[in-house]
């Protein structure tokens, strides 16, 4: 799945430190509909649209020329109205009564059904259940007669915090979080399957958040050791708005959680309507790949060694990461239900007979989890050979270990990579 982490932005400058004097900032945008223009969908209207993107950063000192701190926050609300123009059914045709529609033939009798009317007895009682979930029209007519007008809106909040530290005139410290917190609900996305009908959009949550910590000592004249630790959370999600609706697969009598059935709903995850393709009418349901959700956590450790040794300056480090990677990617969970009209002639008539086109799901585990890490080491010089020549050159290492995966199970591995770069000479005049 997509990630767009919400990490400070350029309102929020979260690598900044503190010093003895206090230093601040405000600010705040603010953008709206009032000279936008009307679109094609709206002729009527200006769809709204409102951005509001406002915050502050403060830095100074907590003891004089010892310790300093910087803090950030950037918010932003945003909404702008979504449009788009579909077909859906009418209480009529609900009902059975299709006249303007062509000749509907009965699928028994190869003939076409009197009054181009299916009878309330041969009506499928899983698509009368269904028939519920279409808007009524907003406009008249059986084709382009509903107009999707749904908001969507952003919400996002994004801190950092910094508290640098002298502990002596030859060791620095500083540590750093930075948070962000972001809830987008789309009404109609690629997202979420850019469903025209309202109830079918998706809402992603998400949360990040860094903690990081740099000590930097000098040992001695031409001497210097940085370490860097560092820990990463991302936790996001995306879910179907028709979830509200709870488990509507079972409330329509389709089979769930068996052999030859749709995936069960564990623990209340795969709620909402199957989907409802019907040729040339506004598709029901959401996202065939939703829900999905992630939570991945990093752990980084790096260090660095400078060392200035006559006419060489030396460098030597280590950098290990660990990361897990716990994801769940439902698909096709609740099943995909397609009509269209190879019956009857008219799509919507197979409906509402409840001939199928074709039906698909994805059964599975729909949860992964996986365990990596890696390990570096470098070592490099470069020896100034004269005034007028230097020479730099040195050698890597990586490993790359995979501990497991699930469900998979797959064993564990390890991939080793080394290069070295051979003397390269600079010249100065």
């Amino acid at each position: 799945m997509r990630s767009t982490a919400a990490i400070p932005g350029p309102g929020a400058d979260h690598h900044k430190s503190g010093s003895n004097d206090f230093h601040g900032t405000a600010y705040e945008f603010l953008r709206n509909s009032a000279l936008d223009a009307r679109n094609f969908f709206s002729p009527s209207y200006v769809p709204a649209f409102r951005q509001n993107d406002f915050g502050f950063s403060n830095g100074g000192r907590v003891v004089k020329n010892r310790t300093f701190y910087f803090v950030t926050y950037e918010g932003l609300r945003s909404s702008s109205q979504v449009n788009a123009i579909t077909s859906v059914p009418t209480a009529a045709m609900g009902s059975g009564s299709l006249t303007g529609l062509g000749n509907v033939k009965d699928p028994l009798t190869g003939a076409a059904f009197p009054n181009n009317a299916i009878p309330a007895s041969r009506l499928d009682p899983t698509s009368q259940k269904i028939l519920q979930y279409w808007p009524a029209p907003t406009g008249s007519g059986l084709v382009s007669n509903y107009t999707l007008n749904e908001l969507g809106t952003q919400d996002t909040n994004q801190a950092s915090g910094r508290v640098d530290q002298t502990v002596s005139s030859h060791n620095n410290l500083f540590l750093s979080y930075q948070f962000g917190q972001r809830t987008t609900f789309y009404p109609s996305n690629t997202l979420c399957s850019s469903r025209l009908v309202p109830g079918f959009g998706c809402t992603e949550p998400e949360r990040d958040q860094l903690i990081a910590l740099n000590d930097t000592h000098v040992f001695g004249a031409g001497l210097v050791n940085e370490l860097r630790l560092g820990y990463n959370r991302i936790r996001t999600n995306r879910n179907n708005e028709d979830a509200k609706f709870g488990n509507t697969v079972a409330q329509l009598g389709i089979p769930q959680g068996v052999a030859n059935g749709v995936e069960g709903t564990d623990n209340n995850q795969n709620l909402g309507l199957p989907q409802i393709t019907i040729t040339g009418y506004a598709t029901l349901g959401g996202a065939t790949n939703l829900p999905q959700g992630r939570r991945d956590n990093s752990y980084n450790v790096v260090d660095g060694i400078s060392w200035i040794r006559g006419a060489h300056t030396f460098k030597f480090g280590l950098d290990y990461k660990h990361f897990i990677y716990n994801v769940n990617y439902w698909s096709t969970a609740r099943g995909a239900f397609a009509f269209n009209g190879q019956y009857t002639g008219n799509a919507f008539a197979d409906f509402l007979l409840g001939d199928l086109r074709s039906t698909s799901r994805n059964p599975g585990d729909p949860a992964v989890r996986s365990f990596d890490s890696s390990e570096g080491f470098y070592a490099q010089d470069e020896w100034k050979v004269g005034r007028q020549l230097t020479l730099s050159y040195g050698c890597a290492t990586n490993w790359t270990f995979r501990r497991r995966s699930v469900p998979t199970r797959s064993p564990p591995s390890t991939r080793r990579r080394a290069w070295c770069r051979w003397p390269t000479a600079s010249f100065s005049t």
